[in-house]
Parts: structure tokens; sequence; C-alpha cells
């Protein structure tokens, strides 16, 4: 053997322990928040994880290429089941409404928006929630109120530390409920409900009910500038019985890139 096998072996072994480790960390229950992190990076771990059983399995490396046939399938299964499953697609015979939302995280850092304006301006949107809000961006998008005549966000930088907190909806139905959940430790703002009185029914995105991952396959949107190698860290999750099928939207000067799904519910 000589040393530039001794030496591929030496890194592949290495890189199959540390695919072990991240796998293992995106697995525990209850686990930091630094660990969880590692959850985001299952279909990377996938891709990674093939050649690795193709040179073990050339290299007759049964046992290391059994591990790494093992780390495909632990994080293959929850991608395809998550990512690919989805809420369903198909149309209703007789829908009882349709809606699209779009959500965006801005960016505190981000410049462009006089074409974040134009975006959301252009968009079919019915409803569009926003993240990262800052005293800047509201001033941006007041332009929207014509489009958007319900408008519901947190301003208060006690909640919103003033940067990354802020949040926005911007609906063209009416909003006959809003409301902030506030994390009680730190004080912030984590999350809203909005409630949209719209023809047929009113309807939430967020229901203690039971959610499942809208469909639309991996949907990498952040970092954005990464395109299809990016992580599916932003999610829209739709109440079951509902038909929802997410895409993301274009690179907009955020590190996050749009989400916009198509809603559908029966009548």
């Amino acid at each position: 053997m000589n040393r530039w096998t001794r030496a591929s072996e030496r890194i592949a072994v290495s890189g199959l322990i540390a695919l072990v480790l991240a796998t293992a960390a995106g697995f525990i229950k209850g686990a930091p928040w630094w660990l969880e992190v590692f959850v985001h990076f299952r279909w990377q771990y996938v891709l990674a994880s093939l050649p690795l059983l193709a040179f073990f399995t050339y290299r007759r490396g049964l046992r290391e290429a059994l591990v790494a046939g093992l780390v495909a399938l632990a994080n293959g299964i929850p991608v395809a089941d998550v990512h690919f499953a989805g809420s369903s697609d198909a149309a209703a015979a007789h829908p009882g409404g349709r809606a699209t939302v779009l959500s965006f995280n801005l960016w505190d850092e981000n410049s462009n928006r006089a074409a974040v304006s134009a975006y959301l301006a252009g968009s079919s949107a019915d409803l569009v929630f926003l993240t990262e809000v800052t005293p800047d961006w509201l001033a941006a998008l007041s332009d929207l109120d014509t489009i958007y005549p319900h408008r519901y966000d947190v301003g208060d930088t006690a909640l919103t530390d003033g940067v990354r907190l802020g949040v926005m909806v911007l609906s063209k139905d009416p909003l006959i409920e809003t409301r902030t959940l506030v994390d009680g430790p730190s004080g912030h703002a984590f999350a809203q409900i909005a409630r949209v009185d719209r023809p047929g029914a009113s309807w939430t995105l967020l229901s203690e009910t039971g959610t499942t991952r809208a469909a639309g396959g991996l949907n990498p949107s952040w970092p954005s500038w990464t395109g299809p190698f990016g992580i599916p860290i932003d999610n829209v999750l739709a109440k079951r019985g509902m038909r929802a099928r997410t895409a993301v939207g274009p690179h907009m000067g955020s590190d996050h890139r749009p989400m916009v799904t198509d809603i559908e519910w029966d009548g």
C-alpha cells in the first residue's frame, strides 16, 4: 500500500467519522441549539456519504461501507419524508378557498429596499409575512399600503431588539386577529399569529391541531447566494386537510430567499 493510498483512506475514515458525529447530533432530542443546527444539513450528509460508500466498497472496507450506507439511509429517509412528501398538492374539485402566502426574511443589512418593495408589489401574494423588519424597512415598505391595506407589525424595540426581531404581516383581506408570541426569559418576540378573514373561510397558518410541511421539494433558501447548495432553513407548515405547495423566490439582497406558497382548502 503506497502512501497516497494510506492517506486517502485516512481522509475517508476521518470524513466518515465526522459524518457519523454530525448525523448523531441532528437526532439528539432536547439538544442545545448549536447541536440542533446540524439537522439542517441532512441532504448534504447524504451526498457526502455516497462517494464514501463507493470508496470503501471499492477498497473492500465492508465495515466502513456499511456505516456509510447507514449514514445515507439515516439522513435520506427524513429528507424524503419531510421535504418531498409534504402536504398534498392535488387540486380539489370544489375548493372552499385559495390563497398565496409569501414569507421573507428581509435581513437588516439588505440595502435593496426599492427592489424588494417592487417585488412584493408585483407578487400575487394575498398575505405577506416579513421578518427582520427594521425602522428603515417599515418606511421603505409604506408604499405597499394601497395593495395591502391591512397591516400588523411589531415595532416595539423592547420586543424586537431594534434590529433582527421585527416582524410584520401585510394582507389584502382583513385581519380579524393578530397576536405576538413573546419568549419569557428574553422578552423578545419570536412568532406571530394572524387570522385572516378570507371569503370561504377564516384561517391561520399556525395551529395547535397539527401541521405538515408544504410540498415542493427541498427549497434551499439560505444562504441565498448558494442557490441549490443552500439549506432548507425556511419552512412553511400547513394544517392537515389543506393543500400547500412552496417554491423559493429570487435572490433579493437578503441572506434568505423568499418562500412563496399556494394554499387551497375544501369548502
